[in-house]
């Protein structure tokens, strides 16, 4: 079973090295937190997870992840460089698998270019696609069941692939008010914001909006709670693996998930900011994504230049020339005493 899943997505299969065991929950918690035990099959670089009844939860290529990290020449072109194509790459992908794309709509794209200067895998030219469903019309993000790709972008091949599975919706009943929604979270806020370091409060406090213009851009998806503002409500939903719907509000600064039916906290946090080293392309939020068998053409979405490499370049170049300056002032300078 494994190996007829690693052809499917052209993965290589050593069948001289095989080994598998059956790993238990305590094992695979932290990587796979949705299932109780899973078969590990490893074949040279490919491991392969399935489920006890031989269905299949991750399959990952650690053959090409050594051949990213050994690249040290920036490659001419990708066979992905935009959104449209990663949608696509990750669509042939999923076909290949077999994996029924019924309902399954993209969730969300990430790319990243690649860096010669930065060890971070991250910058390897890689993009990140996840698939999910619509559970009651509405969008779902970071918890649930979906399907997540990880992809080259060099060439388009499978580097990792996980299935979530085995989580369930609450269906929405009386849902109230975004502006309700959003008073609540204000007051979340500036209440937790008295505890912390003065810089970031005001920070904090200084973005933050009035309740009527925060629920004008509020969210009404399904998220994943989470123990962010001391919510208490996580630890029993991520135990039920139970999804609710909820308003998410954001600032530049923080996020706040606020349980779209009683109005309580689900978690969130103080956003610390993406690392320079990570350019995300994202598909736009609020824009209703295409199904999967027809993804939009998002050839525009090109990755940002990086310019923060650039200009740290410059700085160090005009930083030399100072030091080089002050270095013959002194020479000349002691040259004309005596």
């Amino acid at each position: 079973m494994a190996r007829q899943h690693c052809v499917l997505a052209g993965v290589p299969f050593d069948e001289s090295r095989v080994t598998a065991r059956l790993q238990s929950n305590e094992h695979i918690r932290q990587s796979l937190p949705w299932a109780k035990s899973a078969w590990l099959v490893r074949a040279g670089d490919s491991h392969v997870r399935l489920d006890p009844d031989g269905a299949l939860l991750t399959i990952t290529d650690y053959g090409r992840e050594k051949r990213i990290l050994a690249r040290t020449e920036l490659p001419q072109s990708y066979q992905i460089s935009t959104v449209s194509q990663a949608e696509t790459a990750g669509i042939r992908s999923l076909d290949r698998l077999l994996i029924l794309r019924t309902g399954l709509e993209i969730e969300s794209c990430e790319m990243w270019d690649w860096n010669p200067q930065k060890p971070n895998p991250s910058t390897k030219g890689r993009c990140n696609i996840t698939f999910s469903h619509r559970p009651f019309g509405y969008r779902t993000r970071g918890y649930g069941n979906c399907v997540i790709l990880e992809l080259d972008r060099l060439d388009g091949g499978l580097l990792r692939l996980s299935v979530r599975k085995g989580w369930t919706y609450d269906p929405p009943r009386n849902l109230m008010g975004a502006l309700d929604a959003a008073a609540i979270a204000r007051q979340i806020v500036t209440s937790r914001a008295e505890t912390m370091p003065p810089s970031l409060r005001r920070r904090v406090l200084r973005a933050l909006p009035s309740a009527s213009a925060w629920s004008a851009n509020a969210n009404l998806l399904y998220l994943g709670a989470n123990d962010g503002w001391n919510s208490t409500e996580w630890r029993a939903l991520s135990g039920e693996r139970r999804v609710r719907l909820c308003f998410e509000f954001t600032t530049p600064n923080l996020t706040i998930q606020i349980d779209a039916e009683n109005g309580k906290c689900l978690g969130g946090g103080v956003l610390q900011g993406a690392t320079s080293s990570q350019r995300k392309v994202n598909l736009p939020k609020g824009v209703k994504k295409p199904p999967i068998d027809s993804p939009a053409d998002n050839s525009a979405n090109s990755l940002p230049t990086r310019g923060a490499e650039q200009i740290g370049a410059w700085l160090l170049g005009l930083g030399g020339a100072m030091v080089a300056t002050m270095l013959a002032i002194r020479h000349f300078g002691s040259r004309a005493k005596n």
